[in-house]
Order: structure tokens, then sequence, then C-alpha cells
């Protein structure tokens, strides 16, 4: 099958295809279309993100009766994320197709509105277990003349205890429907309820090499305190338009988003515990782009559906190998390519083991001393690539892009000392050996009469120098002689004043800039506070940023108490 017009389906749902931008079936869509338009149950295993719900989607619409006024079609989903995605694309396939209504329904939304929407009375609902079974209950949703019913994500439902609901959903409809079942995975639960409740089902297992999603893994062993440095560094080399970092708890999720803000990235936390509207809000606005960094939990990624996400970073590898794989699913979607990146450490190497059995994939394997040399020759060497389409000002990009970077790191390097990583890589390792050798000299006078602060806002969030001077002045109480000397960069900015005035500047702190809450530090107390404490989340590394280290500590301990090693700056 090498075309959507070989399938017997309505001209309306072949134009709709057709401006989704489908032209040819993937290898699951192409076995289950046929077989659930015959009306057979199916049994299908495949990993995500390999056109699952176009392959369903398409058989029920089509099936659908036009006329009817019953629920002819009831689909089950793990999440409401899930729900909310799975009806989008039903009405982008309904998009010239009349008489056939679609009802989503879940947790969280309010009653009265679905109440509302079922009166409309949908041939096709879409649901959560939970919520599904309620409606049962109230017979708000009938099933007396159910036609098919189809499991997304079934290993999941079973993971998050839905069996029960899902076993009494099904005992009430028809002893005679079509049963669509589709898992990444096939556990021991799930084979029991096949044979309960398939009837001489089409088996379908998409397991091809050309159907595998091309997801680039890579492992690094690292310390707890080293993610942050590492995760930065990468996100700064490769310049990642839209990523998801995943962690295993809430708590987890707050903290990393802080950190990431912190740092001026536009990031954003994504788990159970915020509202449905607060997540739909910002689910709207990672896809639109406003949001690069997506900091989420298993139990909501699952209804992540985004076809251009360029990472997925596994800031806390999960326990479960089947987490693992929905994880690094939501990169690589329709035939794109992807990376993912999961940080372990020491004791969690088999887990490591395990998602390599899994994924039938060798992963590439980092440790800090390779990811460090790594990571920072590429930055370094990301420098050189914007100058080279900078050739007729490269001198005075050069410096200035140093000197960004020297500032970035507290270094003091030179042109030679770039030109010399030209010649050798290996130099990239004794310059940042040198990092603590090479301090930007300050005059005499400045030591004595000034102070430098660290303020988490810069060119990324609209800043100019005049900003800066008019926000500072005007919310510090301060007067613009009173202002040494001011350095914006990309995320953050430095601003030097006079003796005698900090508590003044320290006073700006939770303040907001353009709308985003703003940190403000004496630049270069955290760096000592960081190496007694040993329990900050960004102990320095010889490739990590030291301004990592004078961020958010106090969010930081929370994350990393059980690192309790003192860390000592390199010299």
């Amino acid at each position: 099958m090498t075309d959507f017009n070989n399938f017997e389906i309505a001209e309306e749902l072949k134009k709709a295809v057709r401006d989704m931008g489908f032209s040819e079936p993937t290898q699951i869509q192409s076995q289950v279309i046929p077989a659930m338009l015959d009306g057979r149950d199916i049994v299908a295993q495949a990993p995500t993100g390999t056109g699952k719900t176009c392959a369903f989607a398409l058989p029920i619409i089509t099936n659908t009766p036009k006329d009817s006024k019953d629920v002819k079609t009831l689909i089950l989903c793990p999440t409401r994320e899930l729900v909310i995605q799975i009806a989008n694309e039903f009405k982008k396939f309904l998009k010239y197709t009349e008489n056939v209504r679609v009802c989503a329904v879940y947790g969280g939304q309010n009653i009265e509105r679905q109440l509302a929407n079922l009166r409309k009375k949908p041939q096709i609902i879409i649901a959560t277990p939970g919520r599904a079974l309620d409606h049962i209950e109230r017979r708000t949703i009938k099933l007396h003349n159910i036609e098919c019913v189809t499991l997304d994500e079934a290993d999941e439902m079973l993971d998050m205890g839905f069996k029960p609901d899902i076993d009494k959903i099904l005992n009430a409809c028809p002893k005679y429907k079509q049963l669509a079942m589709f898992s990444a995975t096939m556990p021991k639960p799930i084979l029991e309820m096949i044979d309960t409740y398939s009837v001489d089902p089409v088996r379908i297992q998409a397991t091809a090499n050309a159907e595998k999603p091309k997801i680039e893994q890579i492992a690094i062993k690292c310390k707890e305190a080293d993610k942050i440095p590492f995760i930065t560094d990468i996100l700064d080399i490769n310049d990642y338009k839209r990523c998801i970092c995943f962690c295993n708890t809430k708590k987890r999720v707050d903290e990393l988003t802080e950190i990431l803000c912190g740092f001026g990235y536009v990031a954003a936390g994504l788990h159970g515990d915020l509202k449905q509207s607060q997540r739909d809000k910002i689910m709207k606005r990672y896809r639109a782009g406003e949001i690069n960094i997506l900091v989420a939990t298993d139990v909501v990624a699952r209804g992540i559906d985004v076809s251009d996400i360029d990472a997925i970073f596994n800031f806390d590898p999960p326990i479960d190998e089947e987490f693992y794989v929905h994880r690094i699913g939501r990169t690589a979607r329709a035939k794109k390519t992807g990376v993912a990146y999961t940080f372990y450490t020491k004791g969690q190497k088999h887990l490591i083991e395990n998602f390599e059995r899994i994924t039938k994939t060798n992963m590439t394997k980092m440790d800090n001393m390779q990811a460090s040399r790594d990571f920072g020759s590429k930055k370094l060497s990301n420098i050189f690539k914007i100058v080279d389409k900078n050739r007729e000002n490269t001198k005075d990009f050069l410096l200035r892009e140093l000197d960004k970077f020297n500032k970035e790191n507290d270094t003091n390097y030179t042109p030679l000392d770039l030109l010399a990583v030209v010649i050798d890589g290996n130099s990239y390792m004794q310059m940042t050996e040198s990092k603590g050798q090479k301090k930007k000299e300050v005059k005499e006078e400045q030591k004595v009469d000034s102070t430098r602060f660290f303020i988490t806002f810069g060119e990324m969030d609209g800043a100019n120098e005049k900003d800066v001077l008019n926000f500072v002045t005007s919310k510090a109480n301060i007067s613009a002689d009173d202002i040494v000397d001011v350095k914006i960069l990309e995320k953050f900015s430095f601003v030097e004043v006079k003796k005698g005035l900090e508590e003044n500047i320290l006073a700006m702190k939770d303040l907001r800039f353009n709308g985003r809450k703003i940190n403000v530090e004496v630049a270069g107390s955290k760096a000592k506070s960081s190496s007694k404490s040993g329990k900050n989340f960004s102990k320095g590394t010889s490739s990590s940023k030291k301004t990592s280290s004078k961020k958010n500590t106090n969010s930081n301990k929370n994350i990393s108490k059980s690192n309790k090693q003192t860390t000592k700056k390199k010299k």
C-alpha cells in the first residue's frame, strides 16, 4: 500500500488527509486500516510516533453511520492530554465530513460542559476510563448500540491502575463488537485482556527498522550536581527550538523549571498538580514555540504529541524501562529524526543496560570527563562557526563573542587561546583547567569602590543598556551616577554600582522585568558557598559554567541533598 487513495475510505477523508500533509501510509497504518475497515479485532504493537491515531481514526470515521444518534465508538486513553490530542486529530480528519460528531470526556473538565456536549448525540466518544465509567453509571453515556471500542496505549492504562474500570466498561458493551487495542509493549496483563475480550484478532507488530523512529540515544554518566552544567551546555551548543526534560517527581519538575528559568531559558513545568486550564495554556504556548523547554513528569507527558521536538532529556532516568520507550518516543515523530540524552549516576548503570535491551540499541556513552571535553569544545567551536558567517566584521565580532564567553565562565581567554584550540583541540582541556588562574583583572579603584551584581535578565528578555539603567535606578532608588558599569549578555546581565548601595540592589530580587521574575545576587558570592556546602544542584566541574553555581542555590539544595561531597574549585 503506497498511497492513501488505495484505501476504501470516502473522498472527503482522502482530501483531509492530503491537507494534513500525509502522502504515504506508515507500516502500522497500511496494516491496521484495511483490517479495521473489514471489522476485524486488532491487537497492534508499535513504537510511539508511528501514526497510530490515523490508523484507527480513518476506519472508525468511515464505519460510523452519519444518521445515527447513538454512541458507536468509544476510544479509551490513559490521560486527558491524550484524549484532547486525539479529539483534535479527529476534528482535522472530519474537516470535510458532515454529520459525524466527536466528544472528548475527561476528568478536570466542567461536568456541565461535558453533559451539554453529550446531549448533541456524538457517535464517537474519546475518554479517560474513570470519567467514561462515571458517565456510564450516570447513564449519560449509553453503550447498548456500541460497535467499536479502541484502547490506545493500553499498557499505560493498566500501569495506571485502570484495569478494573476497563473491565467494567467492556462488560457493559454488547458481546459482539469490534475491539482495537494499541500498545507499545505487550506485558502479561495485556495478553490476558486480549484472550478475554478479543475474537480472532489480527496481530500487528511494527518493528521493522524502517518503522522505528530515528532517535540518537546518548547516555551521560555524571554526578547529580553536574547535570545542570551539562544540560545547559547541550542546550547552548545545539540551540534546540523545542525539547522536553523529564523528571521523576513533581517536586523535581518545579525545582528544575525554576533553575532553567533563572538561567534565562524559556521553560515551563507540567505535572498532575496543575489545573487543566493551566496545562492547556502551557501546551498551547509550547506548540506555538513560545516555550522552548517543557519540564514534565511521565503522567502528563503521554499526551504530548508535537511533531517537531528536537531533543529529549531524561534528567532523571525512569525506573521502568517501558517509560523510557514512551519518553524518547516524543521526538523523531512523523519520520523525522531526534536525539535523547539520559543522565545517570554510578549506581544506575543497570538502567542504561535495560534501556538498551528494550530498544535493541547500543547507546552512545559518555562520562564526566568526556562530556566536559566534548561539550566544552563544541561550545567554543560555535564561536568560530558564527565568526565564519560574519567575515566582514570578523575581528570585532570575535572579540565580542570571546568577551561574552569570558563573562559567562569567569575566564579571561585571549584570541591566542582560541587559536591554540584551532591548532590543537586538546588545548581546550588546558584552558578549562586554568579557568581559576585567568580571572579578569579589575582596576584597583573598582575593587575598593564598587560591587558587581548578577541579574537574571538579558537580551533574550528584550533588555538594552537604557532599559537596564532605567530599571535599576527606578527600582533600587539610586541615581545613574551610582552605576559604574552595565554589561548585558543574552540571558543575564552584570550591573556594577558604588559601594554602600548593596542593599538597594538586592532589594530588586523577585521583581519582574518584562513580566518575568528576576533573581539578583552579588557576582561571585555563590561560587564560594557552593564549594563549601556540596549540596548545590549545579556544583561545578571543568565543563560547568561557573555562573551556574551562582544561581538558584536555595532550590538546588532541595534537589541534591544526597550529594554531600565537598567540591573544590579547579586551579
